[in-house]
């Protein structure tokens, strides 16, 4: 989950960081922008966080490739008997809200359509403007960069990966991004 430290607290998801900072330093990423383009922007995040963030749990915590990868992630990170004995019941907690919000009731096959659906959607709104909204970035580019650098570098193959990695927009705007807020480490 992103998240940052500041001022002492952990804030996380990337609307409420934008948010905070926003409120913390007076700056609003999304002054001069119609309401229409707002609105956009709103119904493309509630997409990504509502619909293809289930694709995303599906692919790391349900599909056994993806779940080789984040596995491990876990277990080093919480005690080893700890892990070994709470992993099992937090994935199944995982299974659970996937089935309770409705993405796990689908075949795999179903989730990766819809996610990929979300994908090209994503690539489809986003053509040739240099950022979601136009040409600097908004509010909502916090967002949409967090998922489509999730999904491009999670290290186990995915429909979601080959479907951003068959946008070259989006490839590029991943890359754009990067170069925009941390251009030192281009």
């Amino acid at each position: 989950m992103p998240y940052i430290e500041f001022e002492g607290r952990k804030i996380g998801d990337s609307q409420n960081i934008v948010g905070e900072l926003g409120r913390a330093f007076g700056v609003t990423l999304d002054d001069g922008f119609d309401a229409e383009t707002l609105a956009r922007g709103h119904a493309v995040r509630r997409m990504l966080e509502e619909g293809t963030y289930w694709s995303l749990v599906h692919d790391r915590w349900v599909r056994a490739s993806g779940w080789a990868v984040y596995r491990p992630v876990f277990l080093g990170i919480l005690p080893p008997l700890v892990g070994s004995l709470i992993l099992p019941l937090l994935r199944r907690r995982v299974r659970g809200a996937l089935e309770a919000q409705g993405t796990g009731r689908h075949t795999a096959d179903e989730i990766d359509a819809l996610g990929t659906a979300d994908i090209d959607a994503l690539a489809a709104l986003l053509g040739d403007r240099p950022f979601f909204l136009g040409d600097r970035p908004a509010s909502v580019d916090a967002t949409i960069y967090a998922f489509v650098l999730s999904i491009a570098g999670f290290p186990a193959e995915s429909r979601l990966g080959t479907a951003v990695a068959s946008h070259p927009n989006l490839v590029a705007y991943r890359t754009r991004m990067a170069d925009w807020f941390w251009p030192s480490q281009g």
